[in-house]
């Protein structure tokens, strides 16, 4: 097992400008001043519940004659999910740039919370959200093949076609399989935040081979869960049971367990598809 330190959250501020050099502006005011900014956004969002913002990074796009500034907050928690303080750190962060916007002398025609760069339901391959784990499993060949009942080669095909199908089919490696079945139910029995389980059900399947042993394991970019009470909702006294019945004492300790749950669910379905036992009543 495998699992990040940190729950990351992100939250991005979106800026439109209608000439370059008011953008560029911009961008040098606010740089200017994150150190100040910062400071105060963690102290009054995010320090009570263990958080922190680490980066601030921005980005230039552009629309016809919408000149675009983009500038993410990253934050960090231990136990809390976070993503809620880290949208009012992101908020309050806003209301000090347009002031400062205002003083300096810079028209910026719309000044917004840009949900959408930031990943906000929407995995990203850059992984600004949530806690990285992966679960990894080692099996001598000799061992596996006996239970297979057929040659590594045929489970190595199956593992490769199903990988095509879903890069093809999604635009990038990533999918919800099995996963996307046994992580919400993980998430619905221990009752946990967040209660829509959808950005962390995606998930990476991969198997290869190491000297003599076949090496299968299961990748969850982006597990966002948080197991104490916090202003985006309390744990009610079931969950706190079910985390106590589980063992689990810390998110960190959820994230693994979700990942050997996954693990455990995808190298199974994927042994009964290359046995032929799946769906064919054998």
């Amino acid at each position: 097992m495998r699992v990040s330190e940190w729950g990351l959250a992100a939250r991005n501020l979106s800026f439109v400008f209608d000439s370059e050099q008011e953008r560029e502006q911009a961008k040098t005011i606010i740089q200017k001043h994150l150190p100040e900014i910062v400071p105060v956004i963690t102290r009054e969002d995010l320090s009570p519940w263990g958080g922190e913002i680490y980066d601030v990074d921005f980005l230039y796009k552009q629309h016809h004659g919408d000149r675009f500034l983009h500038c993410c907050f990253y934050s960090r928690f231990e136990n809390h999910r976070g993503h809620g303080q880290t949208s009012h750190a992101a908020g309050r962060a806003k209301m000090m740039i347009d002031n400062l916007f205002k003083e300096n002398q810079i028209t910026c025609r719309l000044s917004v919370v840009g949900m959408g760069r930031d990943g906000d339901v929407k995995p990203s391959t850059r992984n600004r959200r949530g806690r990285y784990v992966s679960a990894q499993q080692r099996i001598p060949i000799k061992e596996y093949e006996k239970n297979l009942g057929r040659p590594l080669e045929d489970f190595l095909s199956w593992i490769e076609l199903d990988r095509q199908g879903v890069t093809e089919e999604t635009g990038w490696p990533a999918y919800t399989g099995m996963g996307g079945e046994i992580i919400p139910a993980f998430y619905r029995t221990m009752k946990c935040n967040p209660r829509p389980f959808l950005v962390s059900c995606y998930q990476k399947v991969y198997a290869n081979v190491r000297g003599e042993d076949l090496i299968f394991g299961v990748e969850l970019p982006n597990v966002e869960v948080g197991i104490t009470s916090s202003p985006e909702g309390i744990i009610p006294p079931a969950s706190r049971e079910a985390l106590r019945l589980a063992g689990i004492t810390s998110a960190k300790e959820f994230a693994a367990a979700l990942a050997a749950v996954t693990l455990g669910g995808e190298f199974n379905f994927a042994t009964l598809h290359v046995q032929e036992r799946m769906y064919t009543g054998r």
